[in-house]
């Protein structure tokens, strides 16, 4: 995470929720999906974070699924 983001506790909190769900839907460890969302394609800082008003306002199905395209594009996992 990009130390000079500051981030809410309910941002912060979306974002664990955004890796569980990934993680789960994808079935890939938390540990690895957290790479993936930091090192691998940097959407935690790029998206999840800068867009949490829009997204935590979406259904957990929309969330995954809208995640999973970005994730897909970047070339960083298939579903």
């Amino acid at each position: 995470m990009n130390k000079s983001i500051q981030i809410t506790r309910e941002q912060l909190f979306f974002s664990v929720f955004c890796i569980e769900l990934l993680s789960r839907e994808l079935k890939i460890s938390g540990a690895n999906m957290y790479k993936i969302v930091t090192e691998k394609s940097n959407i935690l800082d790029e998206y999840i974070i800068p867009f949490y008003d829009i997204l935590h306002s979406e259904s957990e199905a929309w969330i995954a699924a809208d995640l999973i395209r970005i994730l897909e594009e970047k070339g960083v996992v298939k579903k």
